[in-house]
């Protein structure tokens, strides 16, 4: 993708919620040499996988008692979440 101009930055990018497939994105338009900018309406990252002390109105939350198992060998992260 090119862009017209300054040729040495990179391209930012708009990625709307930072849940995990916000979280996702970011990290491959990184990977692509892009700088990408997330937008989150809450004050925490992880969409409906995030947990808050106090309930936000229209802001859904896990409960404190979920696990939740993942694989570093089976997710795209490099990192188990």
């Amino acid at each position: 993708m090119h862009r017209s101009g300054d040729r040495d930055s990179p391209l930012r990018v708009c990625i709307v919620g930072g849940g995990p497939s916000g979280i996702l994105s970011a990290r491959q338009m990184l990977d692509e040499g892009f700088q990408p900018i997330v937008y989150e309406m809450s004050s925490s990252l992880g969409g409906l996988w995030a947990y808050r002390d106090h309930s936000e109105e229209g802001v859904p939350s896990i409960m404190r008692s979920t696990v939740f198992n993942s694989s570093k060998e089976m997710s795209a992260f490099r990192y188990a979440l």
